[in-house]
């Protein structure tokens, strides 16, 4: 089996990158313990942010039905 080391870069520039605060505000928000819906609604949050939608029509879409699973689940 075949390792790849890879040399991190200076760990000032990495807390620099988006990506880091991305996953920083994901711990923060995650330390407050938030309730299942807040939990997939920042999920939702974060996949809109992130484009991973593509399309505003596409991201309503998704809400809606992330809204209506909560209270089908009693949330």
């Amino acid at each position: 089996m075949m390792f790849i080391v890879i040399e991190m870069t200076n760990p000032e520039i990495v807390r620099k990158r988006s990506s880091y605060k991305e996953w920083k505000s994901i711990i923060e928000f995650l330390k407050t313990e938030p309730t299942i819906p807040e939990l997939m609604r920042k999920i939702d949050e974060l996949y809109d942010m992130k484009r991973a939608y593509r399309y505003n029509w596409v991201s309503e879409k998704s809400l809606e039905s992330l809204e209506l699973l909560l209270k089908d689940e009693g949330y």
